[in-house]
């Protein structure tokens, strides 16, 4: 079953030749200082720039479409229902239409906003030890939650959004409500997160150190660390099946990893420090952004079966995702399963427990009664002893019986 081997490190980084199957498709000059982060919706990528500018590309046609003139360094880029989204360094997260103009600029803070998610209409920002919640739609802030200081934000198909940052942890919140409502944090990095990623059964992570650590998210167990990059992992992200794990690094490699195995399928050389990466898998393309200001897209082959991804036909691509849910439905049951069977061995437990205190309360019960039985013969006893004395102190005359008794009775000092 997937995800059921031992914790693990590895470091492929000797043997990247042997791996490189990536093509370079287009190279594009953007903004003249490093990419801080990119985006795909449909045909379009978008980047944003330190040196003030957001940029559109076209996928199709390979070049700049559009600019953003953001006004400070933009750190972070989004997109949700035809708008994008951008945050800079003084703190605001500007909003911008269809046509490239600005509709709103909001001031959260003033700090940095580092990342941005975007999920049902609403845009989560982290800045600081903060995130923030604004409605896209109507471009006004919502409200704002205390959290450790963050570098990344991300929100899975769940609905339950995730940040990490310089505290080395994880921490989870759940969207449902007016609300983020706290769940829990998931520990084991051993420096900053730099990245995260989240299919529907793995949460992972990139370090500032080059590793990356996974956790079960049906279980919550911590199950992978992989010394994947000599550099920080600058960027994650998982395949649409959920079986293969994307990376970018600064150290200039993008590689692909095998979720069930934790191996190497892939290793593309950029020959630049990476700061972002985005996959676009029917186009079967991987975009990265580098500290040059350019974006780099590469084609990509799948690592099974060493097809390019845009090699397969549509009728394909649904019998794929048919597989993959299967299987993942399969998983998820056996662990229902697990689960179930875990919980009616602790309510048999629980009986066996009940069981024996039942039978032990029974004994104490018949002891009990057996007690009272001998005291009520003791008091009857007694009191016929009474009567008997009163006879003899009347001068009534005495059965043998009763002079055996009354002999008795002197012998224990009753009369």
């Amino acid at each position: 079953m997937p995800l059921s081997y031992s914790s693990s490190t590895e470091s492929l980084a000797e043997d990247t030749t042997k791996h490189t199957i990536g093509t370079l498709s287009d190279e594009v000059k953007c903004t003249s200082d490093w990419i801080t982060g990119l985006a795909v919706s449909g045909n379009n990528l978008f980047a944003s720039g330190y040196d003030g500018n957001g940029v559109i590309l076209s996928g199709k046609q390979g070049r700049v479409t559009g600019t953003l003139r953001c006004g400070s360094a933009a750190l972070c880029v989004a997109h949700f229902g035809g708008r994008i989204l951008t945050g800079d360094t003084n703190g605001n997260l500007k909003i911008w239409g269809h046509d490239n103009t600005l509709i709103k600029s909001l001031h959260l803070c003033d700090s940095g906003i580092k990342s941005i998610a975007t999920w049902d209409g609403l845009a989560y920002a982290t800045a600081g030890k903060a995130v923030f919640c604004v409605n896209i739609n109507t471009c006004e802030s919502e409200y704002t939650i205390q959290t450790s200081y963050s570098n990344n934000v991300i929100i899975t198909e769940a609905a339950v959004l995730y940040t990490g940052g310089d505290a080395m942890s994880i921490k989870s919140y759940s969207t449902d409500g007016s609300k983020l409502r706290p769940m829990k944090s998931f520990k084991g990095m051993s420096s900053s997160v730099f990245s995260l990623a989240a299919s529907k059964t793995i949460l992972a992570a990139g370090g500032y150190d080059g590793y990356i650590k996974a956790w079960n998210l049906v279980t919550g167990a911590y199950f992978l660390s992989l010394k994947s990059h000599s550099s920080f992992v600058s960027g994650l992200q998982f395949a649409s099946s959920g079986l293969e794990l994307w990376s970018g690094s600064g150290d200039g490699y993008v590689k692909a990893w095998e979720v069930n195995s934790g191996s190497c399928s892939l290793i593309i050389d950029t020959a630049s420090e990476i700061t972002s990466i985005q996959l676009s898998e029917y186009s079967g393309k991987v975009h990265t952004a580098n500290r040059s200001g350019t974006v780099k897209t590469f084609f990509i082959r799948n690592s099974v079966s060493g097809s390019s991804v845009s090699d397969f036909t549509p009728l394909q691509c649904t019998q794929t995702c048919k597989k993959i849910a299967e299987q993942e439905h399969a998983e998820v049951q056996a662990a229902f399963q697990t689960q179930l069977a875990a919980m009616q061995d602790s309510c048999l437990a629980k009986l066996d427990v009940l069981k024996a205190e039942k039978d032990e309360v029974a004994f104490e019960n018949k002891r009990l009664h057996a007690v009272i039985k001998n005291l009520l013969i003791e008091n009857q006893r007694l009191q016929n002893s009474g009567t008997l004395a009163v006879e003899v102190r009347e001068g009534m005359a005495l059965s043998d019986t009763e002079e055996e008794r009354l002999a008795s009775l002197n012998d224990e000092g009753l009369y």
